[in-house]
């Protein structure tokens, strides 16, 4: 049987001094026995998975983008670890590709991204 840790207190984790990367997610990435979780696939395209990078990022996480063949020179993209097109040009309409479940599944199984979202 597995010995509890000690519960970290509000001023365990945050201090002054470390802002950029709180004790609490290196306590709970160094002390959890669940599967540690690595890769982010983002189906989404504009603002939303720019900021959802920026934060996988500040928790460790790699990042892929998917995007349709018109959003290939997409900010997006460029901000991903790794992106990957969406079937090929002409296939899907530039929204219609997002939804393309199949293949972001396809996707994501290839390149070993553990979470999608959304």
């Amino acid at each position: 049987m597995a010995v509890p840790q000690q519960a970290l207190s509000f001023n365990d984790v945050f201090d002054e001094e470390d802002v950029d990367e709180p004790k609490l997610v290196h306590h709970i990435r160094a002390n959890s026995s669940i599967m540690q979780l690595k890769k982010i696939l983002v189906a989404n395209r504009g603002e939303i998975p720019i900021r959802i990078f920026r934060t996988a990022h500040e928790l460790s996480l790699h990042t892929i983008a998917v995007y349709s063949y018109e959003d290939r020179l997409s900010m997006h993209r460029q901000k991903a670890d790794e992106a990957y097109v969406i079937g090929k040009r002409g296939q899907y309409t530039p929204v219609g590709a997002y939804l393309a479940g199949d293949e972001i599944i396809k996707i994501a199984v290839e390149h070993g991204a553990q979470l999608i979202h959304p």
